[in-house]
């Protein structure tokens, strides 16, 4: 079974790594955006992706909820779970099954979202021996 690919959009030097090493440590080979214009150009030049982890205040043409929008009506497949300690988007602002989770948060939060994410879209993170 191929690991599960995530692109991670934050343009914070100091979430975007917490959010990729729990990623990578749960499998996950993940893809780095430091903002929307770069997300969306890994979405369309990368073989399958399974979740996009995106902060919604951010740099590029659109804000994160802008490239969940995008992300969902090109890629439907896609998990999406948005994260953001400014603002607390209507259930309404996001795609069909996406996640939102509030900043702060603790790392396990970010798996756990992650898992929900995915399993909107029924998906899962392959079992191993070490979980």
């Amino acid at each position: 079974m191929r690991a599960l690919r995530a692109i991670v959009a934050d343009d914070d030097p100091l979430v975007l790594p917490v959010i990729t090493t729990v990623l990578s440590d749960a499998g996950f080979e993940v893809l780095r955006a430091t903002d929307s214009d770069i997300a969306i150009d890994l979405l369309e030049r990368s073989e399958e992706i399974d979740l996009l982890f995106t902060d919604v205040v951010m740099p590029g043409k659109v804000d994160g909820l802008g490239l969940a929008r995008v992300a969902d009506a090109r890629w439907p497949s896609i998990a999406i779970v948005v994260s953001s300690g400014r603002i607390v988007p209507k259930p309404q602002m996001l795609p069909m099954g996406a996640v939102f989770l509030p900043k702060p948060f603790y790392a396990d939060h970010i798996l756990w979202f992650a898992c929900r994410a995915l399993g909107a879209k029924g998906k899962r993170l392959p079992e191993t021996g070490d979980q």
